[in-house]
């Protein structure tokens, strides 16, 4: 199999010769995306929805410490944009706001073997969803 993360072929079962590198959505480690950004973590299904600005459609998205990478193509919503997502983790959803701090355009993408998309930063969110979040970015990605 072709695997996302490394770059490389290997067994979907064997663990990537490479080590991942930064910027590159967990989302696409033998784990599965879905419509939205939905990968599996743990046993807990999760998905992003951006409600604004429409028609950006995200194709895997990484949680990290200050918020979120969402792989996209371009044309990205300017920096500092807002944007209005609703997040679906354990059951729950939570709408929140977050802002776009970085983008990372295919070109820059290639050089660094990750995807292109853009980094968003959550803005002050709910104690409960930052819980779960710290949880999700702790919990190894499975297929379904």
């Amino acid at each position: 199999m072709h695997c996302e993360l490394c770059l490389s072929e290997h067994a979907a079962d064997a663990r990537c010769p490479h080590p991942p590198h930064r910027h590159r959505p967990s989302s696409h480690h033998h784990g599965t995306t879905q419509p939205h950004g939905q990968v599996h973590l743990s046993s807990n299904p999760w998905n992003l929805r951006v409600h604004r600005p429409q028609g950006l459609h995200t194709h895997g998205v990484d949680i990290d410490r200050g918020g979120l990478f969402l792989s996209c193509e371009e044309p990205f919503p300017p920096l500092f944009t807002r944007l209005e997502l609703t997040l679906h983790l354990a059951g729950e959803d939570f709408s929140c706001t977050g802002e776009v701090v970085r983008h990372v355009d295919a070109a820059h993408a290639r050089t660094w073997g990750s995807t292109s998309g853009i980094g968003v930063q959550l803005l002050p969110a709910p104690p409960r969803l930052r819980e779960l979040l710290s949880r999700a970015r702790a919990a190894p990605l499975t297929s379904p």
